[in-house]
């Protein structure tokens, strides 16, 4: 939109032209004469600052629209395009500046009309980014439609005032953000200026507070010493001082304490012209300080109350600080409250004074905090008392103060206290702690083994049955072979009926060992079906003839990882748990299957509900079901606990499930019980899979075929005659040379009289010399030598023996023991023996 003409110039008459520049007709018959001659008026204008032209209002012929011809220009008008006079007259303004606006065009027709003057500023792009100012006049002549135009660059202008509006603007912005309360005062006190914040504040204007004294405003919470001490400042200020201090001042809606202050302004001649009140609303920091000075008051209450001494630390200046109480604790001999060198030599001494053991331990304390930017320090250590005792000392730390370049730290600040008496108590605690568990894993281990005996007192009538039968067989075939020595056949048969018979009581005695924790105690592969056939095979007996046993076990299942012995002793509980669920008889069912659990929030496995506290894996589940009397919902619920029974008085100790679930959680598995009145209880256990189905490797006794072996040189050392000499022809007939010896000593006596066995087997008890002992006497002299230990009976000896096993050149066999099986452990140290050589 173009600018509206101002009034400059007032109305215009129009004029008629003469058809020269500078001469004017009036129309009508009104005639202006002109006073100054044409020549004066040419160099009037060629000196003129300001750019000229003259020019006439034209149409363009093809396209219809306003446009005007320039008629003369002067040297500012060339100064200012940088066109010469000869490229603009008798040109038109659309010609020579495409980029004039319509505006334009239409204003100068109004003033060569005779309209009134108009004043405009203007940018034309194709003259730069300049700004023009621009006066249009009419020039009268006969056709009204001649103009003259005054024009001036004003681009450093417009930028100037652009400037000084833009500082104008930041220094009201500072001066209204810079302090919450600031103005402008003469030296008389007069104000001059007051910022928003300080108006606002007090609810006031600046009409009702400005050319007021300052004391007068109404800011002021007013006291005769207040207005007093204002008037002062302001005299104190005007005089070329600064001042400064605090002051309550009235709000609108509360009053404040502010840090007040005057500052004189000088003029170039020194002399104060203003003075600057400026003010920070400081209510809330005296509110923390008052709050922080009583917080500190209950902290060196309580600081005195927990017996604490403080104390500092100035790196810098390697200086400590500490009081009273601080140096008591210490026994350092300082004056309390007062910097001290650390090199001085008290506190020297002091450091040197601390335990051996403690002194690295406080230093790489320091350490992490001087050099490892830790924020916080805490150690212990001891020192030295008189009667060379020693005294604790505990000491904690924070860095109140670092270096805002460089991060290190400048200040600690701690406390220290004396600790001894609790140092002391601990260490009476945990004697009592450790007494007390000793005591009771003594007392578990009794009741383990309580418990273990009464499964075995379970079994003493199944077991004695067992045996007899065994006895009979083995009595009876050899009463049959003595008597039939000629019939060969017969007498393979017997023979072969009577190791069968003694294979089976040899499995009868390793249940009996395990039941009365005497075997191995580690988890191994066991294959569940086997286990379940031996237990069959014991309780159908112990049982009574009223319960009947049943065993569920699918041919591929897995191996399960668990200790034999504590499983068998389980086991023969529940069962006789279930016994007595049944009293008027019923199904014991031992059942075994294979769970995958899946992680998956559910607790599931293959849809069945599994413990949560089973990891995702694979896990042989074992149960163990009767068909009795069940359990109500309030027993059920407790029937793990430890001591907990409902079989009466002396009737049992309450720690069987108890036992038999935290041996399955040991074990990596877990027991859950389900149970319904009138309808039986299972108690399913779970324990991680081995391997794949079928019995362990560990495990596998089977006699097997041996191969025919070279002549081996065996050193056999028993006790007894006939144990030595079926032993002697045992091992005679696989193929193995014998050296049979009585004792330890005898033994001893071949090794040094210079035979050299490939391997030495000896029974574990004998009297003098046992086997350990003389395997040890044995590796004195021949330190590679192989050994194996023949045992009937596991007692600590034996299982230092099974220790040693690991070394691959020391192993025990259970007696009774085939053979077939010595020649297998024989063979198997004589390899480890021999690539131990090639290695």
């Amino acid at each position: 939109m173009p600018p509206s003409p101002d009034d400059e110039g007032g109305s215009a008459q129009p004029a008629q032209s003469s058809g020269e520049w500078g001469q004017a007709a009036p129309k009508e018959g009104v005639r202006v004469p002109l006073t100054m001659p044409e020549t004066e008026l040419r160099a009037l204008f060629a000196r003129m600052g300001e750019g000229f032209f003259v020019a006439e209002m034209v149409r363009d012929p093809g396209r219809e629209v306003l446009d005007f011809r320039y008629l003369e220009v002067n040297p500012a008008f060339e100064d200012l395009t940088g066109l010469r006079a000869d490229q603009v007259v008798g040109r038109t303004g659309r010609a020579l500046f495409p980029d004039l606006p319509d505006w334009l065009f239409e204003t100068y027709a109004r003033v060569a009309e005779g309209g009134a003057p108009a004043r405009f500023q203007i940018e034309v792009p194709s003259l730069g980014e300049r700004e023009y100012e621009v006066r249009a006049y009419p020039a009268w002549d006969s056709t009204g439609q001649r103009f003259a135009v005054l024009f001036l660059d004003v681009t450093e202008r417009r930028n100037t005032e652009a400037s000084l509006r833009e500082r104008k603007a930041r220094l009201r912005a500072l001066f209204e953000g810079m302090f919450q309360f600031t103005g402008l005062l003469t030296p008389d006190g007069t104000l001059l200026e007051a910022n928003q914040a300080a108006l606002a504040f007090g609810g006031l204007t600046g009409e009702e507070t400005i050319g007021l004294k300052f004391w007068d405003t109404g800011w002021w919470v007013g006291t005769p010493e207040s207005a007093a001490r204002l008037r002062a400042a302001v005299a104190e200020a005007a005089g070329g001082a600064f001042v400064r201090y605090e002051v309550e001042v009235r709000g609108a809606e509360r009053n404040a304490v502010i840090d007040f202050s005057l500052r004189p302004v000088r003029d170039e001649r020194g002399a104060v012209v203003f003075l600057v009140p400026e003010g920070r609303d400081i209510t809330e920091l005296k509110r923390a300080e008052a709050a922080l000075a009583e917080k500190e008051g209950r902290l060196r209450l309580a600081v005195q109350g927990a017996r604490l001494g403080v104390w500092e630390f100035d790196l810098p200046r390697d200086c400590w600080r500490l009081d009273a109480r601080a140096l008591a604790i210490t026994g350092l001999d300082l004056p309390a409250e007062t910097w001290v060198p650390a090199s001085s030599p008290v506190l020297h001494a002091w450091f040197a004074s601390i335990h051996p053991e403690d002194a690295s331990r406080r230093a790489a304390a320091y350490e992490r905090v001087l050099r490892q930017g830790g924020e916080t320090f805490e150690t212990e250590y001891r020192i030295p008392r008189p009667g060379h005792a020693w005294n604790w000392v505990a000491q904690q730390a924070l860095v109140v103060e670092r270096d805002t370049r460089t991060g290190a730290p400048l200040r600690l600040v701690g406390v220290a206290r004396d600790v001894t008496e609790e140092r002391d108590m601990q260490a009476e605690l945990e004697r009592l702690v450790v007494e007390r568990t000793r005591e009771l894993q003594e007392i578990q281990s009794r009741l383990a083994h309580a418990e273990r005996m009464q499964a075995l007192g379970q079994l003493a009538g199944g077991v004695a049955h067992d045996f007899n039968n065994v006895l009979q067989a083995v009595q009876g075939a050899a009463g049959l072979i003595e008597r039939r020595p000629a019939d060969p056949e017969n007498v393979r048969r017997l023979a072969r009926l009577a190791g069968e018979a003694a294979a089976r009581g040899s499995a009868v005695t390793q249940r009996l060992l395990a039941f009365a924790r005497r075997g191995d105690a580690s988890a191994r592969p066991m294959d569940v079906a086997a286990l379940f056939g031996g237990l069959r095979d014991i309780l159908r007996h112990t049982l009574g003839t009223g319960v009947v046993v049943r065993v569920e076990a699918p041919a591929d299942l897995p191996a399960a990882l668990a200790d034999k012995a504590q499983l068998e002793t389980v086991l023969v509980n529940l069962a006789t748990n279930a016994r007595d669920a049944m009293p008027g008889g019923g199904v014991l069912t031992f059942a075994a299957g294979t769970d995958i659990v899946e992680r998956d929030g559910s607790g599931t496995a293959g849809g069945r509900p599994v413990p949560a506290t089973l990891l995702a894996g694979c896990y042989v589940r074992l149960s163990v079901s009767d068909t009795g009397t069940g359990l109500p919902l309030d027993v059920l619920a407790r029937a793990t606990e430890p001591f907990f029974t409902t079989k009466g008085e002396g009737k049992g100790t309450g720690l069987g499930l108890a036992m038999a679930r935290g041996f399955a959680e040991q074990s990596g598995g877990a027991l859950h019980i389900e149970s319904v009145p009138g309808r039986g209880t299972t108690v399913s256990l779970w324990f991680p899979c081995a391997g794949q189905a079928g019995a362990s490797p560990l495990e596998n006794t089977d006699d097997a075929a041996v191969e025919a072996v070279q002549q081996r040189r065996v050193l056999l050392v028993d006790d007894d005659p006939i144990v030595r000499e079926v032993t002697s022809e045992q091992l005679e007939t696989m193929g193995y040379v014998v050296l049979p010896a009585g004792s330890g000593p005898a033994a001893l006596a071949l090794l040094d009289a210079g035979t050299r066995p490939d391997i030495v087997i000896s029974d574990l008890f004998m009297p003098g010399m046992d086997g350990v002992m003389l395997i040890r006497e044995a590796h004195r002299r021949r330190p590679e030598l192989p050994a194996i230990l023949l045992t009937g009976f596991a007692t600590n000896a034996a299982e230092i023996a099974v220790d040693g096993a690991l070394s691959g050149s020391f192993s025990m066999l259970r007696k009774p023991v085939t053979a077939e099986q010595i020649a297998e452990r024989v063979e198997a140290l004589l390899a480890n023996a021999t690539a131990g050589d090639r290695t």
